[in-house]
This record gives C-alpha cells, sequence and structure tokens, in this order.
C-alpha cells in the first residue's frame, strides 16, 4: 500500500460497495465506501482482493454494531 492516513466515523447507512472490473489489459477492484458527507474508494488489482474482501467484511460488521 502506498502511505495514505484517512480517519472518519462509520454512520450505521454507509453504503460499501465492492466492484471487479475484469478489464483484459488492467483489470481492478474497487471498494467505495459512501456516507454523507464524504466517499473513498480503494482500487486494487485482482491478486489483492482478499484484503478489500477483508476490509468490507469488516467494515459491514462494524456497522451493524
Amino acid at each position: 500500500m502506498n502511505r495514505l492516513s484517512v480517519s472518519g466515523y462509520l454512520q450505521p447507512d454507509t453504503h460499501t460497495c465492492v466492484t471487479s472490473y475484469p478489464d483484459s489489459t488492467r483489470p481492478f477492484i474497487s471498494l467505495r465506501l459512501e456516507g454523507d458527507d464524504a466517499e473513498i474508494t480503494l482500487f486494487v488489482r485482482p491478486g489483492s482482493a482478499d484484503a478489500l474482501r477483508t476490509l468490507a467484511a469488516d467494515t459491514t460488521e462494524a456497522t451493524r454494531s
């Protein structure tokens, strides 16, 4: 990961979306966290998908608490 620091408060209605873009030359996967005032999108190569799945699952679980 490149260096990046982001902090924010996830509301119970925070929307998460994982999308695959299987382009033949540069495939990638994105994770989008979308709230009322901000949207964060992370992009990874397909080999890094497990990190996004874990983050999405943890985010979803955290917003249910």
